[in-house]
């Protein structure tokens, strides 16, 4: 028998698709790791950063299924750029792509089957100017916790 492997991979997966399908705009970036040379105002980047936790669920003589129980948590990075002082439209924008991010998950608690449970556990909002002092930044970093058996 097969041991498993953590379901952070199908987790990511299934992040990037159904938040990219619940924002539903071409304009926003959603990526799975951080973007590239490619970065337009509003970005969202899924997974940069992951921290897991395992403990031993139930006695299986070969490791097998359901061994583990995992607990992770999946960070979001929201990043919206407007130039200009209209620090209002900044926040709104990153307000909505965080809220859309919380539903994405909402929608599924267990993303498509993949875990027992996943839903946005934290989130810290930061506003500031650019370096220039050209525009606004908003910068959301949301965790999603999750917790599988493998």
């Amino acid at each position: 028998m097969a041991i498993p492997t953590s379901t952070i991979d199908t987790v990511k997966d299934y992040l990037v698709t159904n938040i990219t399908t619940q924002i539903n705009d071409t304009s926003v970036l959603v990526t799975y790791d951080p973007p590239g040379e490619y970065q337009p105002d509003d970005i969202v980047v899924v997974g940069d950063v992951i921290t897991w936790d395992g403990t031993p669920h139930a006695f299986v003589g070969s490791g097998g299924t359901h061994w583990i129980h995992e607990i992770y948590r999946v960070q979001v990075v929201i990043s919206v750029y407007r130039g200009g002082d209209n620090a209002s439209t900044t926040w709104k924008r990153a307000k909505a792509l965080s809220d859309s991010v919380d539903v994405a998950v909402r929608t599924d608690p267990t993303l498509g089957g993949a875990v027992q449970i996943a839903y946005p556990a934290t989130a810290v909002f930061t506003a500031t100017w650019e370096e220039a002092h050209k525009g606004r930044i908003v910068e959301v970093r949301k965790e999603i916790h999750v917790e599988a058996e493998t």
